[in-house]
């Protein structure tokens, strides 16, 4: 992910930034267990990545910490301001340990680490979060889940299927700067590459229009 000039990326499980020219790769730090998805803080002086569960890099010292309150999860994003993370939590609630059948859903802890979270959706069960995406003014996260695009309300919780396309599959939602658009990737049932599309934010239905381009889509800048 950009922020500015540098890069942030994992690879063989440490954590390295580097210019966008591609020069002055630095190594930052190792994983506990991997680096994934890492992100940028909104202030630029940290990293959160998955390592297990979500764990945030000052890059000052560098100093790595576990966001206590987010132990299990796995994808996560930063609140505009920087100072929440929303992650989804996963926990096996039946099955066996060779077919384990679990439930997911979205908490948010502060970034400082301290050991507190609060639930923000209740659909133990029905539901199994891939990606999310905090909107710029902080009110909306934006979630993919089983094909569909999903808007949860960050003070209330309720949730909110923006799409309900049964033979169509959107996913990984990004945000545009003004908080006007979603950009998602979209499959068609007939195998297909995904293709990157757009549509207005909480819009409901088949919605939006094409990029005319294959892929999906990480950041929006």
């Amino acid at each position: 992910m950009v922020l500015g000039r540098r890069v942030a990326f994992g690879e063989a499980g440490k954590l390295y930034t580097v210019d966008a020219n591609g020069n002055d790769r630095r190594w930052i730090g190792d994983g506990p267990s991997g680096v994934e998805i890492p992100r940028w803080a909104p202030n630029g002086t940290e990293i959160g990545l998955n390592s297990g569960s979500v764990h945030v890099v000052e890059l000052a010292g560098p100093v790595l910490r576990q966001i206590l309150g987010l132990v299990s999860a796995s994808i996560f994003d930063w609140s505009p301001d920087g100072r929440l993370i929303a992650g989804v939590k996963t926990w096996m609630i039946g099955g066996e340990p060779w077919d384990p059948i679990y439930a997911a859903d979205i908490w948010i802890a502060p970034s400082d680490g301290r050991e507190v979270s609060y639930r923000l959706t209740d659909r133990e069960g029905a539901w199994l979060p891939s990606a999310l995406a905090w909107s710029p003014d902080g009110r909306t996260l934006a979630v993919a889940d089983a094909g569909d695009l999903w808007a949860v309300n960050v003070r209330t919780g309720a949730v909110t299927n923006l799409t309900n396309t049964p033979a169509i599959a959107e996913s990984s939602p990004i945000w545009s700067p003004d908080g006007r658009l979603l950009a998602f990737a979209r499959r068609s049932g007939d195998g297909t590459p995904p293709q990157v599309w757009l549509r207005p934010a909480l819009s409901r239905g088949a919605t939006g229009w094409p990029l005319n381009v294959t892929g999906v889509p990480s950041s929006w800048h």
